[in-house]
This record gives C-alpha cells, structure tokens and sequence, in this order.
C-alpha cells in the first residue's frame, strides 16, 4: 500500500517536471484513492479536489468526473449530505452532457439514496425511478438491486406497498457495501443483513491504518452500524 503511494509521488514529481496537466491530475486520483483505503480522508479530499480542479481547467471533464465522485462519497461517508448533494449533482451533469447512460444511473441512485437519508424520501423516488430505469435497460444487476433497496426505503417511509421478499431475493448473490446492508438490514429488520454489514465494515478497518480507524468508526454508517450490534447483541 505505503509502497503504491510512493510509485505514484514519483510519478506525480514526473509530470510535474514535464508540466503534464492531465498527468498530473490522473496521478492525484490514484494518490486520492490511496488516501482513501488507508483511512486518511483529509489528504484523500485534498488530493481529489486538486485532480478535480487540474482536470476541468484543461477540459478533461471525463477525467474529472472520477475524483468528483470520490469526493461526493467521502463527504457522504462524513455526513455532510448537504456538500454530498451538491458535488453529485455536478457529477449527474457531467455525465448528462457526455452521454454516459451507465453512470448517468449512477448520479440518479446516488442524487435519489442521499435524499433519503436526509429525510426527502418524496424527492428522492424519481432520482431512483430514472436509476432503475436506466440500470433494466442496460442489464446492471450489480447497481440495480442498490437503487431497488432505497426505493423501497423510500417507499416505506411514505407508507407505500412494498415486496420486502422480492428486494431480499434481489440481494441475495449481491456484492454490496457495508452501507448498503446496513441499510438493507433497516429495511427487513434481517439480523443476517447487519451481520454483513459488520463483516464488511471490519474487512474496510483492516485495510485501513490504525492512527485513523477510531475516527472511521466515528462517521454516520459505522457509528450506527456498531450500536445497532450492541443493541441486539
């Protein structure tokens, strides 16, 4: 890890001796995304906001899209879902404007999941809807059953039939975050699904360094993910 951090800071002093611009902003998305796996989310953002910032200066709006996208999520991850909004809206017109249908779905799912958990479930459902939509059409089950899952969240909360059964049938084979489970787990109130959300929450701990694994611990999801185990523990 500290070894593919160094491979890209070489990198990094390389383009910028060769005054690359679109070198240098590719080099500090990798130097972000590191950031990211070891826990240390300040550099991490520091790192994305300045490949953001290079790459729309020369065009690359393609390019830039990425660290944006990562932004938006630890901003997320942080709480700061107002921030969140605003970084995915970007992210939803950039990727509008290029053509994009598969991660045109995605700004839909993320715009529509981070309504919900401030509460705007009656805004959040067309973002979802359009996502569904879209991901149907393109055969995305991998995404598919995430924007299915806060819909149907959405759907309970505005008091609407749902079919709990076919979303856990959906989830069943499905490689999903700690985040999503969690939030599964909320929806069917399945012990089974916390589990999975502990387990995966563990596996991100692992990978991270330790000075910045309380801190993750922390944030939103993980703090409710952990009392949610002492609860029914």
């Amino acid at each position: 890890r500290n070894s593919g951090l160094e491979y890209f800071k070489k990198a990094l002093d390389a383009y910028e001796k060769l005054e690359d611009q679109e070198g240098i902003g590719r080099v500090l998305g990798n130097i972000g995304n590191i950031y990211i796996k070891n826990g240390d989310l300040a550099e991490a953002i520091m790192a994305l906001e300045k490949s953001f910032d290079i790459q729309m200066s020369i065009g690359a709006i393609r390019g830039a899209a990425f660290p944006l996208k990562a932004i938006a999520g630890l901003e997320e991850l942080q709480g700061n879902y107002q921030v969140t909004i605003s970084h995915y809206k970007e992210y939803f017109e950039i990727q509008t404007e290029i053509g994009h249908q598969r991660r045109i779905s995605y700004g839909n799912y993320f715009l529509g999941s981070t309504y919900y958990k401030v509460g705007k479930s009656q805004r959040a459902l067309p973002y979802l809807k359009k996502a569904i939509e879209i991901q149907m059409d393109l055969e995305l089950d991998d995404v598919l059953v995430e924007s299915e899952i806060f819909q149907s969240l959405c759907l309970k909360d505005l008091n609407k039939e749902i079919d709990i059964d076919r979303i856990i049938q959906l989830s069943e084979d499905a490689e999903l975050s700690y985040d999503t489970f969690y939030y599964l787990y909320r929806l069917s109130k399945n012990g089974h699904f916390l589990d999975s959300a502990n387990v995966k929450l563990q596996e991100t701990l692992s990978e991270m360094e330790p000075q910045f694994r309380d801190g993750y611990k922390s944030y939103p999801t993980p703090k409710a993910i952990i009392q949610e185990l002492k609860r029914v523990s």
